[in-house]
């Protein structure tokens, strides 16, 4: 999370939707946290299908109801790990959602809850604010490119589809693969300077206030994480998938 220049980050508030998605790589004792996602219902959580690219004889947990990276809170062992079917096609990113199983239910108390998800459809407004969170890398110093100890969250704005096409970040990698980086109605972007998501922010959720909900609209899927003006964030659209989510999580 890149919170802007100058600025240590907010603690995030009203994020008890969230939880930490940690690995277990093969030959290593401990988890350690990979990404973000939240609590759908008492078995199944939403994150990103990119967090499993690289993830060949690991192991999963997620850590909920904590704000500390890797402390507190209740560990809940994933059994079941479902991608989109589609994930990859089209662009790199293009369908970068997934709905990951947990053995241990979730239960929904004061620092647990249900995330809420928008009507299956719903159109996102170039111009509006949205509120990231996430424990991902606060600078981009290379001495010091590391996870937050706590989850934090940034206000970030949302821009329109061609304007994000048309970026030079996004136009360096078609440049690389002229499929690499296309942004598909599946998709939406923000750009603020100084502000952005980051590496280990991924798979967190993008969250919107409507009638005074905070609605998760989003899951954080690509981008440079610099917060420059040049390299806008891209994520998933999740009123794209309603029925997605609601036939995986239901026909298991």
């Amino acid at each position: 999370m890149v919170p802007g220049p100058g600025l240590p980050g907010a603690r995030a508030q009203d994020t008890n939707t969230q939880v930490s998605l940690e690995e277990q790589k093969e030959g290593i004792e401990e988890y350690a946290h990979i990404c973000g996602a939240s609590v759908l219902n008492d078995n199944w959580a939403l994150t990103a299908a990119h967090c499993f690219l690289e993830s060949d004889n690991s192991e999963f947990q997620t850590r909920a109801g904590s704000v500390d990276n890797g402390k507190g809170g209740t560990v809940h062992d994933v059994v079941k790990i479902i991608a989109h079917e589609d994930f990859g096609e089209e662009s790199s990113f293009n369908n970068d959602i997934a709905v990951i199983k947990v053995g241990k239910p979730y239960t929904s108390n004061s620092y647990v809850k249900f995330v809420k998800l928008p009507k299956p459809g719903a159109n996102i407004k170039a111009g509006i604010k949205v509120i990231a969170t996430g424990w991902g890398i606060t600078t981009l110093r290379a001495d010091d490119n590391v996870a937050s100890e706590i989850l934090l969250d940034v206000t970030l704005d949302v821009i329109d589809n061609e304007i994000c096409q048309k970026a030079e970040f996004f136009v360096r990698i078609r440049a690389e693969d002229p499929e690499g980086a296309d942004i598909t109605d599946n998709m939406f972007c923000t750009l603020t300077e100084g502000k952005d998501t980051g590496a280990g922010d991924s798979g967190g959720p993008i969250l919107a206030r409507q009638s005074g909900d905070l609605i998760q609209i989003g899951i954080v899927s690509y981008g440079e994480g610099s917060g420059h003006l040049d390299a806008p964030g891209m994520y998933t659209k999740v009123s794209k998938y309603r029925d997605w989510i609601s036939n995986e999580i239901s026909s298991d």
